[in-house]
């Protein structure tokens, strides 16, 4: 970890962490859950953004799953 690192944070401990680059990834409760790449990311702005995106997508993916078990 790098002094460009940051960290946004949300709901349910989960943490997204920005290498300043290219480079996120999502943890919850200190796990990592998944990382992925936005090679379009500029800037800090541009990154809270993508991470708010990418854990969007997650948790819809994560509610269908869930309703598709019955649970």
């Amino acid at each position: 970890i790098t002094m460009n690192d940051l960290t946004f944070k949300y709901d349910n401990n989960i943490e997204i962490l920005w290498d300043g680059d290219v480079n996120f990834t999502i943890q919850q409760d200190g796990k990592v859950m998944q990382s992925f790449k936005d090679v379009n990311v500029k800037n800090k702005e541009e990154a809270e953004a993508s991470a708010d995106e990418h854990l969007a997508e997650i948790l819809e993916e994560e509610k269908l799953k869930q309703q598709a078990n019955g649970s």
